[in-house]
């Protein structure tokens, strides 16, 4: 799979080039997510939105590519760190205030093999193997909990699901089921490239179907625009976990 990198690298690239726009369209909103304890809020809400752009278009025309990358895992790292934290402690009994952090962590980790994949034509940093390979890990038990929330909340996952679809329910926990079974196999070792591969051509299409529908009825919506954008920088990190998974006991 290792000849569809560059596609990857492509998409990936897109849904952040979005976040970015929707940083200087939504700037005054975004400051408010800044933390309390940190100045020049409107700043920051520009910054992060630049720099996403920039590694948009770093992935895209493949210049420092893993260095932006590596920005970019860093940047979601500040981002767990100093707000999904906090609005973790606050309210930790709730469910859903547990998927934004979860969803960074796995799209830091995705970036991380981001940049591996850009280093086979860049100079590779002796350290960046291990956090490779504890990168791929982390985030299949990202997809592994992701797959138990679609039980622990099913009403909550189906108000996503689109109107038009039948058996709305079945689909929530098929959802999840695909998601623990890929990153069960590459924690096991069993069979992980298919398997992640698989999971990735799945949720590109149930989040076109969903959010494709969504943006047809309300295109100006920016939550809609941010959730779907959300979700395919997912998708496309799963398929970047499975270009970056080894031959030998991972086809196994």
């Amino acid at each position: 799979m290792n000849k569809y990198s560059r596609i990857f690298q492509i998409l990936f690239a897109l849904p952040w080039i979005v976040f970015g726009i929707q940083h200087f369209m939504y700037a005054e909103f975004v400051a408010t997510l800044v933390p309390a304890f940190m100045p020049f809020k409107l700043f920051w809400a520009y910054f992060t939105g630049t720099a996403m752009i920039a590694a948009g278009i770093s992935f895209i025309f493949n210049k420092l590519g893993a260095l932006a990358a590596i920005l970019l895992a860093a940047m979601l790292i500040g981002f767990i760190l100093l707000i999904h934290v906090f609005a973790v402690s606050e309210s930790a009994s709730e469910a859903k205030i547990w998927t934004r952090p979860i969803q960074d962590i796995a799209l830091a980790c995705g970036c991380f093999l981001l940049a591996d994949s850009f280093s086979q034509t860049e100079t590779k940093p002796p350290v960046l193997a291990k956090i490779v390979k504890i990168s791929r890990y982390i985030f299949a038990l990202m997809l592994i909990v992701l797959g138990l929330q679609q039980f622990q909340d099913p009403d909550f996952v189906t108000a996503k699901i689109p109107l038009f679809m039948p058996w709305r329910s079945f689909w929530v926990y098929l959802t999840g089921i695909v998601l623990i079974a890929a990153g069960v196999s590459v924690v096991i070792h069993k069979k992980a490239r298919l398997a992640v591969f698989a999971l990735g051509i799945y949720l590109l299409v149930v989040n076109l179907l969903n959010y494709g529908y969504l943006l047809a009825n309300d295109l100006h919506n920016p939550i809609l625009w941010t959730g779907g954008m959300l979700n395919l920088a997912i998708t496309f990190g799963v398929f970047i976990l499975a270009n970056s998974l080894p031959a030998g006991d991972f086809e196994k």
